[in-house]
């Protein structure tokens, strides 16, 4: 379950706090006549069922939410379009009609923004729309949202809206690379929602988990996934992977099925997981299980049009073609993800398919070493050194960012400001001539 969309959409306890900062039971800013309030109390309600239904019967909750906009444009109430109008943007999204839906939240958003909604309809709107572009992984979006939703929500500390703010925070941090600012922001966040919102707090505590499992503290990952299960959020995909780390690869995988087997789960919902599933069930030598898993996830990238679920999608795939010792076919989908997350207004650190598709460069056959080394009798693509050097390389970029708070590729431009320009010459040589590394 999702315990932050969850919290944040609208849970009674949240709605009774937030009437005690405000100092009275809000009502609509545009007042009904005394003959609409019955018309108005059954929008709320179809507001209220579409809420209800959009992850379980998507049908429904949409015509839910065009009833409500159909009364609250009658009666003229801004709040209650707002809310219709958000309710109906996240059914199309769920039902794979992202640019029409998004566009809806956003016109939400924007009447919240402009100070035409309640503080408490604004909260639930700013929420619903980082809900909606985490469930998508549009973290470019999310970019531009956040700063508004967490200068709106300082001034009402008590709503518990600005931990939720951090919790979406961490997440944003940790995809940077900013391990120790993500772990803080998410300690905060836990700390300001633990005796409040428990399970928003167990996301919180998620993302630590994540963190420490980045940062190679096995032990400290472990007890912060067990604490947000304890507040009621998943600790998949991040608990399988740490014991996939752990070495306990039969774990990881019964794990990871098990989450992948659990009723309810919309593609959306999966999409998270099906990452995990590939790595887990290539380190389990099922590599026709992996493929299945990342045609799965490229089908719901192509659905939902989202580049970072595109970029994860190629990553895999370029995986499986490592897997089965094809290397061409490998780079194209590598280079694939590196162009898409490039593309992203998110400045991931270094991914995987990076590093994947650098060291093929240089110890591919054809790479900048690979004929010399093929010369002496030396095969490194696809043996045990192959995954030495690996680790290798990522562990040592991971220190760097660690210990400096840059990522490598800015140390190495204060090192020669012209490594820029030397790296787009790379990239444009690897782009020219796209075979010629990996054979």
């Amino acid at each position: 379950m999702r315990a932050v969309e969850q919290a944040v959409v609208g849970k009674a306890v949240l709605l009774v706090r937030l009437r005690i900062v405000e100092h009275a039971r809000l009502q609509p800013r545009h007042r009904v006549q005394q003959g609409q309030r019955r018309q108005f109390a059954a929008g709320q309600h179809e507001v209220a069922q579409a809420d209800l239904q959009v992850d379980v019967a998507v049908e429904e909750a949409l015509v839910h939410a065009d009833r409500a906009l159909q009364v609250a444009r009658q009666v003229g109430d801004a709040d209650l379009q707002a809310l219709a109008l958000q309710d109906r943007g996240r059914v199309l999204v769920a039902l794979g009609r992202v640019k029409e839906g998004m566009a809806l939240i956003d016109e939400a958003m924007t009447a919240g923004t402009a100070g035409e909604l309640t503080p408490r309809t604004t909260g639930r709107v700013y929420c619903n729309m980082m809900s909606t572009c985490d469930r998508l992984q549009d973290y470019g979006r999310a970019a531009e949202w956040y700063d508004v939703a967490t200068g709106w929500s300082e001034p009402y500390p008590e709503s518990g809206y600005p931990g939720i703010c951090r919790v979406h925070r961490a997440g944003m941090l940790r995809l940077r690379g900013a391990l120790t600012e993500a772990e803080s922001e998410a300690r905060r966040a836990a700390e300001e929602l633990g005796d409040f919102l428990t399970d928003v707090a167990g996301a919180a505590f998620y993302e630590i988990g994540e963190v420490r499992l980045r940062m190679g503290d096995l032990p400290a990952a472990a007890a912060m996934f067990a604490e947000a299960h304890t507040r009621g959020r998943d600790p998949q995909p991040g608990l399988a992977l740490l014991r996939l780390a752990e070495g306990k690869s039969d774990s990881a995988r019964a794990m990871i099925e098990r989450a992948m087997t659990e009723l309810g789960r919309t593609p959306l919902d999966r999409a998270p997981l099906l990452p995990a599933v590939v790595e887990i069930r290539l380190a389990c030598g099922e590599v026709n299980g992996a493929a299945e898993a990342a045609a799965e996830l490229e089908a719901i990238a192509q659905t939902y049009t989202s580049p970072a679920l595109a970029a994860s999608a190629a990553l895999a795939l370029g995986r499986i073609e490592l897997a089965r010792g094809r290397a061409e076919q490998a780079m194209v989908h590598l280079r694939r993800a590196c162009r898409t997350w490039s593309a992203i207004d998110l400045p991931i650190v270094l991914p995987p398919s990076v590093a994947g598709l650098g060291l093929l460069l240089v110890f591919g056959r054809r790479g900048l070493l690979g004929e010399s080394l093929d010369a002496a009798g030396l095969a490194i693509p696809f043996t045990t050194v192959a995954v030495i050097l690996q680790t290798i390389f990522n562990t040592e970029v991971m220190r760097y960012t660690l210990a400096t708070g840059e990522t490598a590729l800015s140390g190495f431009n204060r090192f020669w400001k012209h490594w820029g320009l030397v790296l787009a010459v790379l990239v444009y040589f690897a782009n020219l001539w796209p075979g010629w590394a990996p054979r």
